[in-house]
C-alpha cells in the first residue's frame, strides 16, 4: 500500500492514509497534544497512545502503550497520554523538565 517516493516501508489496515496534507494536520494535532494515537492504522482493533522522551530539547525516545482496542478503547487515550508524559518527563533530562 506503499505510494513511491512516499513511504519507505509497506502500511497496512483501512484507516492508514498516505495523503500529504491530511499527514500534516496530523502532525499539527500531534505536537499540540503532545502524544500520537495510532486508531487501528497499523494493525486491526489495536490501538497505541506514545509520547516523546525528550533529552536535551532533542526527542530521543519514545514511549508507548498498545493494546486490543476492546481493552484500550479511544475514551481512555487522554488519561494514559497523562500517565505516559508524566514518566516521560520523569526520564527526561533535568533541563527538558518544566
Amino acid at each position: 500500500m506503499s505510494q513511491p517516493g512516499c513511504c519507505p516501508f509497506v502500511l497496512s489496515g483501512d484507516a492508514v492514509t498516505l495523503d500529504d496534507c491530511i499527514v500534516q494536520r496530523e502532525l499539527v494535532k500531534v505536537r499540540k497534544a503532545g502524544y500520537a494515537v495510532d486508531d487501528e492504522e497499523g494493525e486491526l482493533a489495536v490501538h497505541c497512545v506514545a509520547v516523546p522522551v525528550m533529552q536535551n530539547g532533542r526527542f530521543a525516545a519514545a514511549l508507548s502503550v498498545a493494546g486490543a482496542a476492546s481493552q484500550l478503547p479511544l475514551d481512555t487515550i487522554d488519561e494514559i497520554a497523562r500517565e505516559l508524559r508524566a514518566t516521560a518527563l520523569a526520564i527526561s533530562a533535568p533541563a527538558d523538565r518544566p
